[in-house]
């Protein structure tokens, strides 16, 4: 996360998240100020 710029109170997309691996990681690294928005597709039917 600290290559790719994230930081506390930042905005970050998880875009195709599958198995929230990311998600967490993300969530982790723009804290409790920061917010993470999940984009996935999923077929329906």
């Amino acid at each position: 996360m600290k290559d790719m710029g994230v930081r506390k109170g930042t905005k970050a997309l998880d875009v195709c998240c599958g198995t929230g691996d990311w998600t967490i990681a993300l969530s982790k690294a723009v804290g409790p100020t920061g917010e993470v928005l999940v984009l996935t597709l999923v077929r329906i039917c």
